[in-house]
């Protein structure tokens, strides 16, 4: 066998030595946002359930919410649901057939 003089180099391509399309970035993304609005919804049902359980618990989940961080996390939400549903629509579109 000849002896290859290998270098300093990897044995195989390295994943971030490629550039992912558009189309795999905005797919990744998507599923990110998808995890996000599941985790903004049990924020919902964590907020309704503590209007449900009286006035003491209701009033420290709405310090809670109202807090800086708890408005960023809101914000963060709303841009996640935004993204999720824009994109879930250029897929059903994209399932017709058009816009390719």
């Amino acid at each position: 066998m000849a002896d290859v003089e290998r270098g300093n180099r990897p044995l195989s391509p390295h994943v971030f030595a490629y550039r992912l399309p558009l189309n795999a970035n905005l797919s990744i993304l998507h599923r990110a946002t998808g995890s996000a609005v599941g985790f903004s919804v049990m924020l919902v049902v964590v907020w309704l359930v503590a209007l449900a359980s009286g006035p003491k618990a209701f009033a420290f989940i709405d310090w809670i919410a109202t807090s800086w961080l708890g408005i960023l996390v809101w914000l963060a939400s709303l841009v996640s649901i935004w993204f999720h549903f824009a994109h879930g629509t250029r897929h059903l579109i994209w399932d017709t057939g058009a816009a390719y």
